[in-house]
């Protein structure tokens, strides 16, 4: 995994079930797809100082976009001092 990513958090009830680096538009991102307490989700997490120059509204309509995201109405932020989390598709399991 590419230095940059090596170190993000995961909260210790979450599971990882696929992971991947990758580029968005310009950006290097690590792309995840995850599960926790009962909801399935993905993320695009990318380098903090890469994406501050956006305002969280902007970086979720940007992301928003793409045609990797179904649910476009539900997407979250969170700013993390090295990485920038965005999720979304988020769906509760049966």
């Amino acid at each position: 995994m590419s230095d940059k990513f090596k170190n993000i958090h995961v909260d210790k009830d979450t599971i990882i079930t696929f992971e991947s680096i990758m580029k968005f538009d310009k950006y290097d991102v690590l792309y995840q797809m995850w599960s926790f307490d009962g909801i399935n989700a993905k993320s695009i997490i990318f380098v903090s100082s890469d994406v501050e120059s956006l305002s969280d509204e902007e970086l979720k309509s940007y992301v928003a976009k793409s045609e990797i995201v179904s649910n476009k109405d539900k997407i979250t932020l969170s700013r993390k001092k090295d990485h920038t989390f965005v999720n979304f598709d988020f769906e509760v399991e049966d």
